[in-house]
């Protein structure tokens, strides 16, 4: 879908200086210094609000981007009237161009909602698994807005990447869906790295990873002491994980991908539960942020809506269960905290909201009016 507006609409009132190289293999480089959080680019349906060289029209630019290696045949239904005063290969070909180059328009909560085309963007950046940005959508005046936001400190001439799929993923199910999908096979160092360590490790049964689950709880988060009685006292950590440093008996929580699922499920369960219990709460919760770390940039928006709901189910738990409030207020209020730093960096404030009209930002809000209250004796 494209979008239109007004000409006189305005967004952001500056922009960082980026050099744009129009080849297959370079996108956005940036020509600054830019830090975490930063809007690097904004776009408005196809068209961005400052110029990029030779593309003159949202039309032009959606052209001259690239179909699907193989162009199949449009899905939709077609009425006869265009078919007969169009082309019908033509069709075909708009339809792949768009199925190779469309954006998944999602809420704030990372729901998908919608599929966009914005066609500068998809000439702009290039795929990464461990891209250093993000983009994020908003509703402003009848437009669809794409924010690129920075997620790090970017450097000077690096260049800006995005992810296209979700880098949690297996590794196989993301080259095929890259290849499939957009033509290509993915040689980022996070594939690479995956890859060597998966041709060189055997897989481990489940129940080996979930012995192993406090050891890559501790190892996370080495700075402090066991995590039960230390998250009280100090912030969970924000360091930089890469795979190059995780410890041989951890590996296989990075290439062995279907373990992850498992504890998402887990903790899924943990939190719809009527009477959730703190231990197994806590430390699901925690060896799932100990993955997600693992696999996404460290202000990457998913992890600072875990953190988010972490914080709700400590909370649940702490009214349901008042001798075990006195611990889990502190620790929903310590991943509170850790989750808006994280969510300020790259999740908007303002956006497409909840099916109950909801966003994280206003669920932050309320989780902290109530944590803000005594403690009960």
């Amino acid at each position: 879908m494209e979008g239109s507006s007004p000409q006189d609409m305005q967004g952001p009132a500056s922009l960082p200086e980026l050099h744009y190289q129009p080849s297959t293999t370079a996108g956005f480089i940036t020509g600054s210094d830019e830090g975490r959080g930063a809007i690097i680019r904004y776009f408005q349906g196809a068209s961005a609000k400052s110029p990029v060289y030779d593309l003159e029209s949202p039309f032009r630019a959606l052209f001259t981007l690239q179909p699907a290696e193989r162009i199949s045949p449009s899905p939709l239904p077609l009425q006869e009237a265009l078919l007969n005063a169009t082309p019908k290969a033509a069709i075909d070909h708009l339809f792949s161009t768009i199925q190779n180059n469309h954006f998944s328009v999602a809420s704030t909560y990372l729901h998908p909602i919608a599929h966009a085309i914005f066609s500068l963007a998809s000439r702009a950046f290039n795929h990464s698994c461990l891209p250093n940005a993000a983009p994020s959508y908003r509703y402003e005046n009848g437009c669809v807005w794409q924010d690129v936001r920075a997620l790090g400190d970017i450097e000077a001439d690096e260049e800006i990447t995005i992810s296209y799929i979700d880098s949690a993923s297996p590794l196989s199910s993301r080259q095929i869906a890259l290849r499939q999908t957009y033509g290509f096979e993915c040689t980022c160092s996070r594939c690479q790295l995956q890859a060597s360590v998966h041709d060189t490790t055997a897989p481990s049964p489940q129940h080996d990873l979930a012995r192993s689950e406090p050891t890559l709880r501790e190892w996370m988060f080495s700075d402090h002491p066991p995590l039960l009685s230390s998250i009280t006292a100090s912030l969970l950590p924000l360091t930089n994980v890469t795979i190059a440093g995780v410890p041989p008996a951890l590996l296989p929580f990075v290439y062995q991908d279907d373990y992850l699922p498992t504890v998402s499920s887990r903790f899924s369960d943990i939190a719809h539960s009527a009477n959730p219990k703190l231990d197994p709460a806590l430390c699901t919760g925690l060896t799932l942020l100990a993955m997600y770390f693992l696999i996404y940039p460290r202000h990457h928006p998913l992890i600072g809506l875990h953190c988010l709901e972490l914080s709700k189910v400590l909370w649940n738990v702490g009214i349901i269960s008042p001798a075990d409030e006195a611990r889990c207020r502190p620790m929903a209020d310590k991943l509170l905290d850790l989750a808006r730093s994280i969510m300020a960096v790259s999740l908007p404030s303002s956006g497409f909201e909840g099916e109950n009209g909801s966003s994280p930002w206003q669920d932050l809000q309320s989780l902290q009016g109530l944590l803000g209250g005594d403690i009960k004796d």
